[in-house]
């Protein structure tokens, strides 16, 4: 019961900060997702930066990685960073419930939430001779990062996707390297996140090699995803209701141009009977 409470009472509070702050905004073209600052549960390797600097690097290249989709925008985190700050809000990660009301208060669609469980930066083993010579061709510093993320569903309180995403990456400097693997972190659950789901469209025109689809900006298609070309064939029936249609695979477009209402793509396997009409889903 007392934990009821206190977490009405705590919401109760932010929801009066966020409003104050005139937070809620909406964007009808596109899902709205409020990201979390992370929890920080690892320690600090002797290369590595602040834990704060590790946090907010990776927490930044989750805001590139979901704007850059396409699908969704991102809830302004100025007013709702401070909000947490003040009221001394922990383990988000593990109430996706709780989450989920907040995500409410922020404006959000979808929450983000997660912790960073271990960072380590090093430098490049210079220990022999032939280590130094490859030196000038390799990263002279290398960051290994694991993060938990969870994105919750503000109405359902349903986990949408729970995942710990690992990279390691190089680079000319401890910051460098810690950049790139917190966007490798990123965009991999972004990857995964627009596989639950799918991308269909349509074929408008077809030139040559080229094609037009009826999907763009706001479908989160990115000059050169590759795009499997089918037709829709034989009508699929349950029950007397057609369910579905069977495809027949005609070959493969990569997108060259994505503008604000369609796209133009490539034909790279197949073409000769691709027509009007045919439909492009995302492939390998």
């Amino acid at each position: 019961m007392w934990r009821s409470l206190f977490r009405c009472l705590g919401i109760a509070i932010l929801a009066a900060a966020v409003w104050g702050a005139g937070m809620m905004t909406t964007e009808a073209a596109k899902k709205r997702v409020a990201i979390m600052p992370l929890e920080k549960t690892f320690v600090l390797s002797d290369s590595a930066e602040s834990e704060e600097t590790v946090a907010n690097v990776m927490s930044d290249q989750l805001v590139v990685a979901v704007q850059e989709s396409g699908n969704y925008t991102v809830v302004e985190r100025t007013q709702f960073d401070k909000a947490m700050q003040e009221q001394g809000f922990q383990n988000l990660y593990a109430d996706p419930e709780y989450v989920a009301e907040m995500g409410k208060i922020f404006g959000g669609q979808y929450i983000l939430v997660g912790k960073i469980t271990m960072v380590k930066t090093r430098a490049a083993d210079k220990s022999n001779f032939m280590k130094r010579i490859t030196a000038k061709f390799d990263a002279a510093y290398r960051t290994s990062i694991a993060v938990e993320l969870r994105m919750v569903d503000c109405q359902t309180s349903e986990v949408v996707l729970a995942k710990t995403v690992e990279a390691d990456r190089g680079g000319k400097d401890a910051n460098d390297s810690l950049y790139n693997a917190c966007k490798e972190v990123a965009e991999h659950f972004m990857r995964d996140i627009q596989a639950q789901h799918p991308f269909t469209g349509r074929i408008i025109e077809v030139k040559g090699s080229e094609i037009y689809i009826d999907q763009g900006q706001s479908s989160g298609l990115h000059k050169g995803d590759v795009l499997l070309i089918a037709r829709e064939d034989t009508p699929l029936e349950a029950n007397g209701k057609i369910i579905g249609m069977t495809q027949i695979n005609l070959g493969k477009a990569r997108v060259t141009e994505v503008l604000a209402d369609y796209a133009i793509c490539r034909i790279t396997e197949g073409g000769g009977s691709i027509q009007k009409g045919d439909i492009v889903k995302r492939g390998k």
